[in-house]
């Protein structure tokens, strides 16, 4: 049995949200109040499988800007520390003390429920619970269905499921997608470490970048299988050595003059330092060869041996004076100036920068971070490996590696994303020596890339933890930036792209979706939809939460209608001729044709084809109930003269 979120009650968490409920589930009737007693009863739930046989569910919650979406995300979502940050209330004194209470209910299997939140106490028919249990807590309870009434087990650090060594805390994790309108991957800034939790309850993981392995699996493989246009068959992945040696304007001349470090026993054999022509015109020796000679440096070999020179030349310049004591300085630049090398191979050279690395490392003082040296040290060995296996063709110049996306998916080059994403986030030297950036791509292909690479993040975490059996996936408006057609898609695209994976064992995502569009309401029934309204109180706003009164193939317009979502996908302006157009439409109580034809116009002119066919036949069912009875029969009776004719003239009768 795959554990599944049911319901949250949000007593007071300070921000947003007093006494209200959440249902996500279709298999209970959950209700929580009249004496703190929490109610559970199983009903038929109709929607299984609705998404595909990986997908227990999909629920909506819908609302303005402002309603809290963000705030039941976070609650839900974020790791304790982030958590504990958002929800803090304002004290009037210092006597004054606010403790956060409100609860969510899982089931794992049969009548065994998880019960996790603040405030224990909370909940009045739940037997049992030990004396001392902290005020945030998680535990395991068997429910009677017939007395209503739940029974402490264990605490959830303790439970396993069918002799699974597993406990059960480890069965379920929520995986946080916060909206993020940077895509930072694009422009080439580091994609930070995701956020994990240490919480009472079940794991949680909070995550806002994709890592690039996944943007580039997505791009090159599974975009085509969502869309089949390929609107991004123009884009390119570019990985660029970047430089934060010298600062200001130094030439290369200059720079070299300045580099007191014997490299080769020879400095003018750094490539480095030397420009792309002069590389190219002489070879390792420093002798002049023609341009076809056999044993200049390729340009995977130019990129690989500057990357790690470039390496070593900003670790002498500009940190070793931080690592090494001035005597200590002297006999390893002494000791590297007395290394010998035949510097005509490549593999000879790569070996030999790597020693230097060695014997700088070797020179440190354990006590001045010596250890991160040695950190850099080895993450350079071994993504010098990975560049070394990488294709030649992607290698463009002495700097640069360039990636055409359209291209098939390349495991060589998933392995060097995998590598940067395990290790920049480690290393500062890694981190600051490569830039990664993606170019020729829509701010809609950006959106869209984002969320499905995203998605990859809950694939590998299944693929890596046997023992998770569900994945909560909270998305906060992933189609905020999408073309209306994109959202119209959105769920199938997710749907076909979570299905699409066999991980040979049970595994099940249970997925919530933040939006205020209305475009993919339609996809979801009613019941898993759940609707937050504003509403103006004394002293401020009051949230109110209600099952929704549309979904699953609800009219466009019906939807579109409601006060949630009227703001969302059109402009104001074009918001009040839509009103306008609806209001005209409604208002038809006689044929007019001047009125007819106007507003048969002013539809043409609307650009979105999914609004306007929508208008058009809203139009059309109203101006068919208001044909006049005499127009009517004056149709027929043309229509009937038509027939009549082609018949005579399909027999070769014609009376002309």
């Amino acid at each position: 049995m795959n554990p599944q979120l049911l319901y949250v009650y949000i007593k007071d968490i300070g921000r947003c949200f007093y006494n209200q409920e959440f249902s996500f589930t279709n298999d209970f009737d959950i209700q929580f109040g009249q004496e703190r007693r929490l109610l559970i009863s199983r009903k038929p739930n109709p929607y299984k499988k609705l998404w595909g046989s990986n997908i227990s569910n999909v629920n909506l919650i819908v609302g303005k800007n402002g309603a809290g979406k963000t705030t039941l995300f976070d609650l839900l979502g974020s790791t304790n520390h982030r958590r504990k940050n958002l929800f803090k209330k304002p004290l009037r004194s210092k006597l004054d003390e606010f403790k956060e209470e409100w609860f969510a209910v899982y089931h794992i299997a049969n009548d065994l429920f998880v019960i996790e939140g603040y405030n224990p106490a909370l909940i009045s028919n739940i037997s049992e619970i030990p004396y001392g249990t902290s005020y945030e807590y998680s535990i395991g309870a068997t429910y009677s269905f017939e007395e209503q009434h739940a029974q402490y087990d264990d605490y959830i650090q303790s439970m396993s499921m069918d002799g699974d060594e597993n406990t059960l805390n480890r069965n379920m994790l929520s995986l946080y997608f916060a909206n993020d309108n940077t895509k930072d991957w694009f422009s080439g800034n580091a994609i930070r470490d995701d956020e994990q939790d240490y919480y009472v309850g079940f794991q949680r993981l909070y995550s806002n970048k994709p890592r690039y392995a996944n943007i580039y699996k997505f791009i090159s493989r599974e975009y085509k299988m969502l869309e089949k246009d390929h609107t991004s068959r123009h884009a390119i992945c570019v990985l660029e050595r970047e430089d934060h040696i010298y600062p200001g304007m130094v030439t290369k001349a200059e720079a070299l003059e300045r580099f007191e470090l014997y490299l080769y026993q020879d400095k003018s054999q750094i490539l480095y330092y030397q420009t792309e022509a002069s590389i190219i015109l002489y070879g390792s020796d420093g002798n002049r060869k023609r341009p076809g000679s056999p044993d200049r440096w390729t340009t995977k070999e130019k990129f690989i041996i500057t990357y790690v020179e470039a390496f070593i030349i900003d670790l002498w310049m500009n940190r070793t004076d931080a690592l090494l004591e001035e005597g200590a300085k002297a006999e390893c630049s002494a000791a590297i100036a007395a290394l010998e090398i035949n510097a005509n191979h490549f593999q000879e050279r790569i070996g030999y920068l790597l020693h230097v690395l060695q014997l700088i490392n070797a020179a440190a003082d354990p006590k001045l971070h010596a250890g991160r040296l040695r950190l850099d040290a080895e993450l350079l060995t071994i993504v010098v490996e990975a560049f070394t296996e990488t294709a030649d063709h992607y290698f463009t110049s002495s700097t640069k590696m360039t990636l055409h996306l359209n291209e098939d998916f390349d495991n060589g080059i998933h392995k060097l994303f995998e590598l940067f994403d395990a290790y920049i986030p480690r290393s500062h030297a890694i981190n600051h020596s490569i830039r990664i950036t993606f170019r020729h791509l829509s701010s809609g292909e950006l959106a869209f890339i984002n969320g499905f690479s995203n998605l990859y993040t809950a694939i590998d975490i299944a693929q890596n933890n046997k023992e998770i059996k569900t994945i909560l996936i909270l998305l906060d408006e992933p189609d905020a930036s999408f073309h209306p057609e994109w959202s119209r898609r959105y769920i199938h695209n997710l749907s076909k792209f979570l299905n699409a994976i066999d991980f040979g064992r049970e595994l099940a995502y249970q997925i919530v979706i933040a939006t205020h569009s209305p475009f993919i309401v339609s996809d979801v029934p009613s019941e898993h939809i759940t609707c937050i309204r504003l509403h103006g109180v004394v002293g401020g706003i009051q949230r109110i939460a209600a099952k929704a009164e549309f979904g699953l193939m609800s009219n466009f317009y019906d939807i579109i209608q409601n006060d949630f979502f009227i703001h969302s996908p059109i402009g104001e302006h074009a918001k009040s001729i839509f009103e306008d157009i609806i209001k005209r439409i409604g208002k038809l109580r006689e044929f007019d044709k001047e009125e007819i034809d106007g507003l048969q116009q002013l539809i043409s002119a609307i650009g979105e084809p999914l609004i306007r066919g929508k208008l058009q036949q809203m139009l059309t069912d109203r101006t068919t109930k208001l044909f006049p009875e005499l127009e009517r029969f004056r149709r027929i009776s043309e229509l009937e003269r038509e027939l009549s004719q082609l018949k005579k003239e399909q027999r070769g009768d014609n009376d002309d």
